[in-house]
């Protein structure tokens, strides 16, 4: 996730069903996200006595709405359908049949972008919370290996 997140090429999220806790933050990694009208997407983790990982927390609050985040996070909240925009998980709602037609046409739109332009923006945008995302995952590595 942190590698989609941090890289240097648009990436594009075809969300055809349920994106749940890795799933969800896959997506949150991407530079578009179109899903299923039917998709269910969440943060479980809460709900299954699990702490959300800082690298994660800090992704959910790069991506997800503002006055979502707590809903999402703290609360283990599952979203559907046009849900999933309003709180930042998908940019777009289509069709679960239209899905991945949609997705290719964004990532051909991403495709056509200049790629020097894209990784500016990028590294001025994306690189201090990619810094922190990479932070939080050493300090996570050495924890468990002590």
């Amino acid at each position: 996730m942190h590698r989609i997140f941090s890289g240097h090429k648009p990436s594009v999220a075809a969300v055809t069903g349920h994106a749940v806790a890795a799933g969800a933050l896959l997506a949150l990694g991407t530079d578009s996200r179109i899903g299923a009208s039917d998709a269910r997407m969440g943060l479980p983790e809460v709900a299954l006595g699990m702490v959300l990982p800082d690298w994660a927390q800090i992704l959910a609050e790069a991506r997800l709405n503002p006055s979502h985040l707590q809903q999402a996070t703290a609360t283990s909240r599952m979203y559907e359908g046009a849900d999933n925009v309003a709180a930042g998980f998908l940019d777009e709602v289509v069709p679960a049949d239209k899905v991945v037609e949609r997705a290719l046409i964004e990532g051909e739109r991403l495709a056509d972008l200049s790629p020097r332009a894209y990784i500016g923006h990028m590294e001025r945008h994306r690189r201090p919370l990619s810094d922190a995302m990479a932070k939080a995952i050493d300090v996570e590595i050495a924890a468990a290996g002590s």
